[in-house]
């Protein structure tokens, strides 16, 4: 493992993490996390980094903006920051020399990984979602899981009153501007 930080289109700082096989290898995954985790992905990452470097295949794993090791606070981050945040590792990634390229995103991490395929599909040979959130009005805005809905009405008013609210098991901090992008933005449709 190699830790490395690289730099925004919007000047701000990411930590990513390389597991280079032995090996030389052609090919790579970069893995996207989900909201209120890190790129660790509560071990999932890691334990997949592993077993992709066992087949020889790279993997760089990294931290979106106010997640984790990465610059920014979680109250700032938007769905526009994360797709920042995405392009910066596809150019990290750029920089080695890989033939092809993957991108696996988990949860909130698959909504951005579907909207970014949407546009950039030449630049991924494979795209895989894991428990993809691709509805965000079902999911965050007027939520139908019982662990995030019974707290709406109160998350609402937090956002209207104070400008942020938190969401999860451990009181993710998220902002404003997030909410207001998620009322218009559709990945189900990339």
């Amino acid at each position: 493992m190699k830790k490395v930080f690289f730099k925004t289109s919007d000047n701000l700082t990411l930590c990513g993490i390389w597991h280079i096989p032995k090996t030389e290898t052609k090919k790579v995954v970069i893995l996207a996390h989900g909201l209120t985790v890190t790129k660790d992905e509560d071990g999932i990452f890691t334990e997949l980094a592993e077993i992709l470097m066992q087949a020889n295949i790279a993997v760089f794993r990294f931290d979106f903006r106010g997640h984790g090791e990465s610059g920014g606070k979680s109250v700032a981050m938007t769905i526009a920051g994360e797709l920042l945040d995405l392009h910066a590792a596809i150019h990290e990634v750029g920089k080695q020399d890989f033939e092809s390229v993957g991108l696996l995103g988990a949860s909130f991490g698959g909504g951005i990984g579907a909207l970014f395929a949407q546009d950039f599909q030449t630049q991924l040979q494979a795209l895989c979602l894991w428990n993809p959130c691709l509805n965000y009005d079902h999911t965050l805005v007027n939520p139908t899981l019982p662990w995030i809905a019974d707290r709406n009405d109160i998350r609402k008013q937090e956002i209207k009153s104070q400008g942020w609210t938190t969401v999860g098991s451990r009181k993710f901090v998220v902002g404003k501007a997030l909410y207001d992008e998620l009322s218009n933005t559709f990945p189900y449709e990339a």
